[in-house]
């Protein structure tokens, strides 16, 4: 061991360029934020169409809305299952990378970068803490203060809105609409359940790149990684 730390069994060459699992999550995260405009957009004309039909007051024109909500609705669900899936993937590999430059004592270890999502109350902290990590670990050249720089600005930002639009989708889905509402106070209320979701995809977007190319500079670079003393 030296004054700046020790090696810890690096095998950089087993690391690997995060490029193409970030552009993946990068291109998902996009086409969530354009569905979101798309749902704030219609979700008026869409809604009533859906009230009159459970009130038997369905006209022709309904059922083009009607199929176009549930179009919507799919698309929605399917690029959120493979932003969520695209994620984890970059998340492990990227932890993983960590392994391979030596920084080996470090917490939050790839498992935790998959299994930290579904573990209940854990999962409130553990994603993020993990993404602390490579924040911190992947930088170029290595920063020794990383130790005591466990966090950023950023990181928290998306954190705290991403869970904030969760609670707010929760909420949202509560809410009982009915015929007589205007049309602009369901574009509203749309609006504020989907713009945190949103917002959380683009601080999401500045997170990922920023690792993937801190860790891709490293990858190019061959560096391994030295835990501090």
């Amino acid at each position: 061991m030296t004054a700046n730390g020790t090696w810890e069994d690096a095998r950089p060459g087993l690391a690997v360029p995060l490029h193409e699992f970030g552009a993946r999550v990068l291109n998902g995260l996009v086409v969530s934020i354009a569905l979101g405009f798309v749902d704030i957009a219609l979700f008026a004309p869409i809604r009533f169409a859906v009230l009159r039909s459970q009130a038997t007051e369905a006209s022709g024109s309904d059922w083009g809305w009607l199929l176009l909500g549930t179009v919507l609705d799919f698309a929605q669900l399917f690029v959120f299952a493979f932003v969520a899936i695209m994620f984890i993937f970059w998340l492990y590999h990227a932890r993983l990378n960590l392994v391979h430059w030596g920084f080996a004592a470090l917490k939050w270890g790839p498992g935790w970068a998959l299994g930290g999502w579904f573990l209940p109350v854990a999962n409130l902290i553990v994603p993020k803490l993990v993404v602390d990590t490579l924040w911190s670990a992947s930088a170029v050249p290595l920063d020794q203060s990383w130790a005591q720089r466990r966090s950023s600005g950023l990181v928290w930002a998306w954190w705290l809105v991403f869970l904030g639009s969760i609670a707010g989708a929760v909420a949202f889905g509560g809410i009982p609409f009915s015929l007589s509402d205007p049309a602009l106070l369901l574009v509203g209320l749309r609006a504020l359940a989907t713009l945190p979701s949103m917002a959380a995809a683009v601080l999401a977007i500045l997170v990922v790149r920023t690792i993937t190319l801190r860790q891709d500079a490293r990858y190019a670079l061959h560096l391994p990684g030295r835990i501090p003393a």
